[in-house]
């Protein structure tokens, strides 16, 4: 009995796997395939104001921001240390 529900389990775990690597394998296909240069609209809070601005910009500038956003977090994470 318990090795049919340990047989059990390692079949859901290898499936899982399986199904997560598909997964991040899809994700990363379909991040391939975004156009940098196409514009991608965000509504972002404006300081000092309620209401939030919607801003057009390319996937590259967001992407960019973002990287540097990170870079910024890290820095100011080594510095407290």
């Amino acid at each position: 009995m318990k090795i049919r529900l340990v047989a059990i389990g390692a079949l859901f775990a290898v499936l899982n796997v399986g199904f997560s690597v598909e997964t991040v394998a899809a994700d990363k296909a379909k991040a391939e395939r975004v156009d940098k240069n196409a514009k991608v609209c965000k509504r972002l809070a404006v300081p000092g104001s309620h209401i939030k601005k919607r801003i057009c910009k390319p996937q590259r500038y967001w992407d960019k921001l973002q990287n540097d956003s990170q870079k910024l977090s890290q820095e100011m994470n080594s510095r407290s240390g």
